[in-house]
């Protein structure tokens, strides 16, 4: 049925000769459906949908009434603000050659001819994913009984029984989602370090008198609620929302060895209250050479005995380096040599990386 109407829809602006060319269509039909139903009385514009996907105001009988807009300028060409303003457009922000537009329903193909703009398109509304996330990475098949048992699982997994530890910049220990039902704390140790210092929180009280570690980014609440928040009435919850918290916060620097000391802390942690630890640490750099070597690297092979050790596992992000110059890749044929491996300076891209002269 929807299919059919954008296709009416599509065919009558063709047959009035008004089919835009540089207005996104979305809106173009959503405007030509809403005067169709005005016109014939009838209010069955989801509006409820609509509003999840485009930035649109409708009036009290479910027609639409203004959209927000945004248009890009042409190189070089001035916003012509006057006459925007002639049709009754609003100019609400300006961003280089983006321009955001309040827009009358009824003004929206008038846009066709301001000549400054090269497209105009929806005001797309963002969205918290974490619950198609879950669904994604199939989460959400093991979240009750029911559903685990569907899976051929005797148990749900929601992270019961389990630490998550995260280490990370910018943590609001006092997060919802870091909270039980009942407004207490998931968070069994807080440990803050500033620099040399390291300082531990354990109580309730003690906890609850914190801030953030951080106050100029909030990272670590974000990939700490990823791993395991809990505002599980808005199925926003992370991956394990039942699990107990041991949160790191880095403070305003991140050496070496306060990761090394925080992936140590965790365990210690874990091994005190005998249940199983997960680490989550989502940053890093691309100096050096991925060999092993490092202070991190180390720390995370002593911990988990290379990886053998039940009941430990540390998760360290490898992503967040794309755009560095990190690496070569060469298809070798038989009897080559390969007698340069690159070694990263700086972390920062380089045209010509400095390179380390080793026969493998």
């Amino acid at each position: 049925m929807k299919r059919k109407i954008l296709i009416l829809v599509a065919m009558s602006l063709l047959a009035t000769g008004v089919l835009a060319q540089k207005i996104d269509q979305r809106l173009t039909q959503l405007v030509e459906q809403s005067k169709m139903h005005r016109a014939q009385g009838v209010s069955a514009l989801d509006t409820v949908e609509i509003k999840k996907d485009i930035n649109v105001t409708f009036r009290t009988d479910g027609t639409v009434d203004r959209l927000s807009v945004i248009a890009t300028l042409k190189p070089g060409a001035t916003l012509p603000t006057e006459q925007l303003e002639r049709m009754g457009i609003k100019v609400r922000l300006v961003v280089s050659d983006l321009v955001v537009l309040d827009v009358p329903a009824d003004q929206l193909l008038q846009l066709e001819q301001v000549e400054e703009f090269i497209y105009v398109e929806a005001d797309e509304m963002l969205e918290m994913d974490n619950d198609l996330a879950r669904k994604e990475t199939k989460v959400d098949n093991v979240s009750t009984l029911v559903k685990a048992q569907a899976e051929g699982l005797s148990q749900p997994y929601t992270g019961t029984g389990i630490v998550v530890g995260v280490i990370d910049q910018g943590i609001d220990f006092n997060h919802v989602s870091f909270r039980n039902p009942d407004g207490t704390t998931r968070i069994k140790k807080a440990i803050i370090f500033n620099k040399e210092t390291r300082t531990e929180y354990n109580t309730e009280d003690e906890i609850k008198a914190l801030t953030a570690d951080n106050t100029k980014n909030s990272h670590g609440s974000h990939t700490s609620a990823i791993a395991a928040g809990s505002k599980t009435e808005t199925n926003m919850q992370g991956m394990a929302p039942d699990a107990d918290l041991v949160l790191v916060g880095l403070g305003p620097t991140s050496p070496s060895e306060n990761i090394a000391q925080g992936i140590k802390d965790i365990f210690a942690y874990a091994d005190q209250v005998n249940k199983p630890a997960v680490i989550n640490i989502s940053f890093g750099n691309c100096v050096g050479l991925h060999d092993g070597g490092h202070l991190v690297a180390k720390t995370v092979a002593e911990e988990t005995e290379n990886g053998t050790k039940p009941g430990r596992a540390v998760i360290i992000s490898s992503s967040n380096s794309a755009n560095k110059n990190q690496s070569i890749t060469k298809k070798m044929r038989a009897g080559e040599e390969l007698k340069t491996v690159l070694g990263a300076t700086t972390a920062q891209p380089v045209a010509t990386p400095t390179a380390t002269l080793a026969t493998i």
